[in-house]
């Protein structure tokens, strides 16, 4: 038997997935505090399913790790669990888990169903025109046909008429189907959502209803994922009863459905799905209790209520009303939004932006826009990039020579940013369909050989990392803020992963539930500060051999901060001697006192000359590309520390046409 046999046999005789299924469900159900999230009838379903024979059980998680749509029998296929899956698909009917063919009563369901040659033959029957081949042009087709009158229709009968028919003969197709009963599937997606709120996602099209816990606990057993060592230790309850986690739940159903809809460029379905959300929005906060609950939760765990979910798809649906061009709506949803400060606090920068934005350039109104500028600028939680974008809008307006108002620009503050050092090339580029991603540019060596069948393309930031290592930075890394937050990891492990309350609820976290909010720093503060002058004072070969005791012993642990394939720990010792100590405490410093607004924006390429000890930070810009308001002040910053920091344009020039390859 092959290799490839082997490990097929192992993972049938292991079932692996049943084994991790109920270590979650045990996990879950044997916490007290979470006994109140389930009523008699959710106890009554978990013991229905433990009573269950192994088969049965099996063939129940590999249906709930699937799309939540009608299944059909020759697409349940496992034979690790048996050949003739019948007796178990019996059993769990008998248990009222799933429902079978004499609960599928919608046609549209059926026919969505049906095999692409089966729905052609239904077509066929019913004289849909050839030229109309595929399913997904099939389906609607019949469906318009079953809405048509016949004789007996039009005379008074009640026998259903085309559809009714329609049902039945593609039913016939079908040779038994199945689904999950919605109730008790809930009640298992809430138990995975309880298990690993960090990874909660529920999108009943896709079937995320736990598979992602059930793959992860699946590779810790197999030891290809390690999670760092930590303390769960739980304060607060995040969910005061059985109603607020389904609240949540149908959130996150929510969130999945807007998220469809604007990956797939579906505004007008968007906006009905906004007009879902703004509906609940309107009961949450309409319930008193709700709040004051949510109130008493630190702002780092509110995130996972119902309320503040709500509140962040209504900040994504602010897009949704200004491609509709209404304008008018966008600014009062903003408005409504920034009147409410308990939930989504490191939002409000966008939102006072997106609000100053509209205000003056759709709405025409500087002055109303000015206001929203200077309430923006006096918001504690505006931050960083969208801090500067307020004001730059503000200097905007106030420079304006046919509003006269240079005088109000006196009214705003913002500390001075140095001006961005500039550094301009040309690259030669390829207009004959080389690549679709962006601009690719032939790299030095390909355009010297001339030979068509040697060329090289690279994309732009590999160009620019080709440039600096024949100007004196032989040693380079295109890693963005990733360089940054992998230092960070290095030196404060063990900061990030210490014992503190309700910074861990799951046995499988990447990082502290905290990390992303202003309670990271706050919490830890004095010992941050004690960390970053440590490392400043330290030596070029003490802070190596810290790296390398953490990277040594920390080696593939899971971590939300640090790619352990990204850079390799020599690079980082040799970068360690180029950035020195005071460097390296000012760079973590900014990071470890707001990750959550420092963590994008550093620039693209981190370069050093081990031999010179030189040190350069560059953001490259290719063809039309231009800083964001992060990007300038996070090269202000590095200026400010005395690191040789620049923004490098490469312009695009067309290359000369190749020789033709010798043969």
């Amino acid at each position: 038997m092959g290799a490839t046999g082997v490990a097929s046999e192992s993972l049938f005789r292991v079932p692996y997935y049943l084994n991790n299924f109920e270590t979650l469900l045990n996990s879950v159900m044997e916490d007290e505090t979470n006994k109140k999230l389930f009523n008699k009838e959710d106890l009554h379903i978990i013991t229905v399913y433990q009573n269950l024979s192994d088969g049965a059980k099996k063939l129940y998680i590999r249906m709930f790790t699937r799309k939540l749509h009608w299944i059909p029998q020759n697409k349940l296929k496992y034979p690790e669990i048996g050949e003739n899956l019948n007796p178990f698909l019996q059993e769990l009917a008998a248990a009222a888990l799933i429902d079978c063919d004499e609960q599928l009563t919608d046609l549209e369901e059926v026919l969505k169903a049906l095999a692409a040659a089966d729905i052609k033959t239904l077509a066929k029957s019913y004289h849909i025109a050839p030229s109309i081949s595929q399913k997904g042009q099939l389906v609607p087709e019949l469906l318009k046909k079953s809405q048509q009158s016949t004789l007996a229709t039009m005379l008074g009968s009640s026998d259903g008429g085309v559809a009714k028919s329609m049902l039945a003969r593609a039913k016939k197709y079908l040779n038994g189907i199945y689904k999950l009963k919605h109730a008790p599937r809930g009640v298992f997606v809430r138990v995975m959502m309880l298990f690993s709120l960090v990874n909660t996602l529920v999108d009943e099209d896709k079937g995320t209803g736990g598979q992602g816990q059930l793959f992860q606990m699946l590779m810790v057993n197999m030891g290809k994922l390690v999670y760092p060592a930590y303390t769960i230790e739980k304060v607060h309850h995040i969910f005061q009863d059985r109603e607020d986690l389904i609240r949540f739940e149908n959130a996150l159903q929510l969130e999945s459905d807007l998220l469809h809809c604007i990956d797939r460029g579906n505004w007008e379905q968007a906006y009905v799905v906004f007009k879902s959300i703004e509906k609940e929005w309107t009961l949450l906060t309409a319930n008193s209790l709700i709040a004051e609950w949510n109130q008493k939760l630190p702002s780092f765990l509110r995130c996972y209520t119902a309320t503040s979910v709500i509140h962040r798809l209504l900040c994504s649906s602010v897009e949704i009303l200004q491609r509709r061009k209404d304008y008018t709506a966008a600014v009062d949803l903003l408005q409504t939004l920034l009147s409410e400060t308990l939930y989504n606090s490191s939002h409000r920068g966008y939102l006072w932006e997106r609000l100053a934005l509209n205000l003056d350039a759709h709405m025409k109104q500087p002055l109303e826009s000015l206001e929203a500028v200077k309430n923006g600028l006096t918001d504690k939680f505006v931050r960083v990039g969208h801090r500067y974008a307020l004001y730059l809008r503000a200097e905007s307006i106030c420079q304006r020579a046919k509003l006269k108002l240079q005088h109000r620009l006196e009214e705003f503050h913002h500390e001075v940013v140095r001006k961005t050092p500039q550094v301009s090339i040309e690259g030669r580029v390829l207009h004959q369909g080389v690549s679709t991603n962006g601009t690719r540019f032939l790299t030095e060596e390909s355009y010297v050989d001339g030979n068509s069948e040697d060329m090289t393309v690279v994309g732009v930031e590999e160009y620019v990392l080709g440039y600096y290592k024949k100007n004196g930075f032989p040693s380079g890394i295109h890693a963005e803020g990733s360089v940054v937050s992998t230092l960070f990891a290095l030196f404060f492990w063990d900061i990030l992963f210490m014992d503190m309350p309700d910074a861990f609820h799951s046995p499988f976290q990447a990082l502290p539930l905290d990390l992303h909010s202003d309670m990271f720093y706050d919490r830890r503060k004095h010992l941050i500060e004690e960390r970053l002058a440590k490392l400043e004072k330290s030596s070029v070969q003490e802070l190596q051999v810290q790296a390398e005791e953490t990277w040594t012993s920390q080696y593939g642990v899971v971590c939300a901060c640090i790619n352990w394939d990204r850079i390799s720990l020599d690079s980082i010792k040799e970068l360690l001697s180029c950035i020195g100590g005071e460097v390296l405490s000012g760079l973590i410093g900014r990071y470890a006192r707001c990750p959550r607004h420092t963590r994008s924006g550093f620039p693209d390429l981190t370069l050093w000359n081990v031999d010179t000890g030189a040190l350069k930070i560059c953001e490259v810009k290719g063809p039309g590309d231009r800083l964001s308001h992060k990007q300038i002040l996070w090269i202000d910053y590095l200026l400010s520390l005395g690191v040789d920091a620049e923004v490098c344009h490469v312009k695009a020039v067309a290359a000369k046409k190749l020789k033709p390859s010798q043969q």
